[in-house]
């Protein structure tokens, strides 16, 4: 029974997700990269992450941070209990995230954990400047 709470929770969760539209694969997100000369954000995650969650739930849903993910960046969640990690990636924990180049060079170092919506963005700011 706390399964079946737990599932629809997180159903009903990704209905209210971010402003932003998430990429179909890592592969789509960096032709769609490509395409539009933006960065590819990568979002290393899993289901009972309650930092993922809360990124998702909370953090990604402030309306500055949406909108900056979205004219900067293309981003992909990877669900690391459901999907394959990518070569050349390295994921001690979740929530882990990655700056990608569409030709799948990193930028910078992986961001580890989460925070909360402003950090984050200026986390992510400097980024784009590499």
């Amino acid at each position: 029974m706390k399964k079946m709470v737990l599932v629809a929770m997180i159903a009903l969760s990704s209905l209210f997700a971010a402003d932003f539209e998430w990429a179909k694969s890592y592969e789509n997100a960096k032709q769609i990269a490509a395409k539009e000369n933006k960065l590819v954000f990568v979002m290393f995650s899993q289901e009972t992450c309650r930092m993922c969650n809360y990124m998702k739930e909370k953090v990604f849903e402030d309306e500055d941070l949406a909108n900056f993910i979205a004219l900067h960046f293309v981003p992909v969640d990877i669900d690391i209990n459901k999907e394959k990690i990518p070569e050349g990636f390295r994921v001690m924990g979740t929530p882990t995230f990655y700056i990608v180049k569409p030709d799948g060079e990193h930028v910078g170092r992986a961001i580890i954990g989460g925070a909360k919506a402003k950090p984050f963005m200026h986390r992510l700011e400097s980024y784009l400047k590499r």
